[in-house]
């Protein structure tokens, strides 16, 4: 039987592709191979709607094997209130992927800091670490280790078409002894290209601060996204990618590192009221032969991409 949540999310997922049908206009999305290529998927903030993440999380699984998918990355906030109504959502969204597809969850503030719908001005991630637990992945043949006792903090291996590729989940705002446990990680793992992931980096638009989700707000021990890169993020040579979200924005921009390696910084989140409870994600298409990394923004409620050059976009990268 359906609860009254999930009927709800299913006439809203209704009632988008209803509108987007009558009134959108980008192009659909395809799935397919390409030879010696492979895929992750990227999802941002899904917090305000579990039962579109479901629906997410259903179309990644039937197409992991036609789009070489080796990873889905999500990089924080897939729960509102932070209840355990919503956990078990998540939950059920995420079994989808298992034995199919490698999956890795950051936390993001409303992990962190929310409690039953309040934010709160400490950092408490029992909810986060009771639904993705360390437990869920530590026996997988990719699993690298965590920090301290969650997995707010943690790290996959994987070797990808003979290459060696270190995913790094770092918490929202992370603290000064998480960043030494990165630095650590990274710097034993020479040998891995290595993509950062956490909620927060990039700041929107032109400001370098937004007070209202600025992460020094929540607690003055955290970090900024200026500090991440100063301690931790430009120090690593083998750092070629940040993925965050947060922001109700998309950018990107690329840096040099202290050796002289280019590291790109890429954030989406669409919760602006264009684009929010769509359904977007991000289709991350590697080529190693050609040493770039495709970015695709599409919607399987949809079956829409956005195509201005904010959403899809080429980064140079070289692989072999």
């Amino acid at each position: 039987m359906i609860n009254k949540m999930h009927f709800i999310g299913l006439c809203l997922i209704c009632w988008i592709c209803v509108w987007a049908g009558s009134g959108w206009s980008n192009e659909q999305f395809v799935p397919c191979e390409t030879l010696n290529s492979f895929t992750i998927i990227e999802l941002p903030s899904s917090h305000q709607n579990q039962d579109i993440l479901a629906y997410q999380m259903k179309w990644i699984a039937e197409n992991a094997n036609k789009m070489n998918t080796v990873l889905v990355i999500h990089t924080g906030d897939v729960v509102q209130k932070n209840t355990e109504q919503e956990w078990m959502r998540v939950d059920e969204a995420l079994r989808q992927l298992e034995g199919v597809v490698p999956y890795l969850v950051a936390a993001g503030n409303h992990e962190s800091f929310v409690k039953e719908g309040k934010h709160r001005g400490h950092r408490d991630t029992t909810m986060f670490n009771k639904y993705i637990a360390v437990s869920r992945f530590s026996d997988k043949p990719w699993y690298g280790g965590h920090f301290e006792s969650g997995s707010e903090n943690m790290f996959f291996l994987l070797n990808i078409q003979g290459v060696k590729f270190l995913f790094l989940s770092i918490e929202f705002a992370p603290r000064g002894k998480v960043l030494d446990w990165a630095n650590k990680v990274v710097s034993e793992h020479k040998d891995c290209r290595t993509i950062v992931v956490t909620h927060s980096y990039i700041y929107s638009g032109e400001s370098r601060i937004n007070f209202k989700l600025n992460p020094l707000k929540y607690d003055q021990n955290n970090t900024d996204r200026d500090e991440m890169w100063e301690r931790f993020v430009s120090k690593h040579r083998n750092i070629f990618l940040v993925l965050s979200a947060h922001y109700f924005a998309v950018r990107r921009e690329t840096s040099i590192g202290d050796n002289g390696n280019r590291v790109h910084q890429v954030m989406a989140s669409y919760l602006d009221d264009e684009h929010k409870l769509q359904g977007w994600l991000r289709v991350i298409r590697f080529l190693p032969e050609q040493g770039s990394i495709h970015f695709r923004t599409y919607s399987p409620v949809l079956n829409k991409s956005l195509t201005d050059e904010e959403n899809q976009f080429e980064l140079k990268y070289e692989m072999k």
